[in-house]
């Protein structure tokens, strides 16, 4: 299977190749996923992260920051299993799910850093930030 990843995003037009019969339930994204030089993926995230620190310039305000996607994640999306937005009151349960590196976020083991954890609201694209919901 090939999968195509945004050329805006990364800044690349090569394909992310998954391993054959990759059922996205396989090895857990970490950081070798988010260092990775070649153009295989085998984790669940299905390519999202795959060699983001090495691709992606990202597109924040002071372009300092990478956004990771923890779609993949059970344990991080339960989290937001139930909550409604913040802007609108628009159900986050099947919200993408992103995340970057914050020195006051909550460390993530997978990806050995602290990382900021929001979800984007599918209707208003509200950036609902974990650490409101958790005070």
């Amino acid at each position: 299977m090939v999968v195509w990843v945004q050329a805006r995003l990364i800044q690349s037009e090569a394909p992310i190749v998954l391993s054959d019969g990759h059922d996205f339930e396989g090895e857990r994204c970490d950081i070798r996923c988010l260092r990775a030089e070649g153009h295989i993926c085998r984790c669940r995230c299905g390519g999202k992260n795959h060699g983001l620190l090495n691709k992606w310039v990202n597109s924040t305000l002071d372009g300092s920051g990478l956004y990771f996607s923890l779609d993949h994640d059970p344990e991080i999306r339960r989290l937001f299993d139930g909550k409604r937005c913040m802007n609108c009151g628009e159900p986050l349960d099947f919200a993408p799910i992103m995340a970057y590196e914050h020195e006051g976020g909550i460390y993530y083991k997978s990806f050995e850093i602290k990382i900021w954890v929001f979800a984007v609201c599918p209707r208003c694209r509200y950036q609902n930030s974990l650490m409101k919901f958790m005070r």
